[in-house]
């Protein structure tokens, strides 16, 4: 006899919280990230993540973003 369930369908996260919601979709317009007004990305097929209890986050394609200005940093977001 097993003492913990199997979990099947859903990640395990989203079982604990069933009213969580993530989506993501095609922002359907221009989008365009800006730092001391230089455009760092300019996308018109950017998309846009929806997550519940968090603001929007928008993802723009590689080619779409300079990456001559960006550089890899210690920072981490998780």
């Amino acid at each position: 006899m097993r003492e913990k369930p199997i979990l099947t369908g859903p990640a395990p996260g989203f079982v604990k919280a069933p009213d969580y919601v993530v989506t993501v979709e095609p922002a359907g317009k221009r989008v365009r990230a800006l730092i001391d007004d230089v455009c760092v990305a300019d996308s018109e097929a950017a998309f846009v993540m929806h997550e519940t209890n968090h603001k929007p986050i928008y993802y723009f394609p590689r080619s779409d973003v300079r990456a001559d200005l960006i550089h890899k940093t210690d920072h981490s977001t998780f």
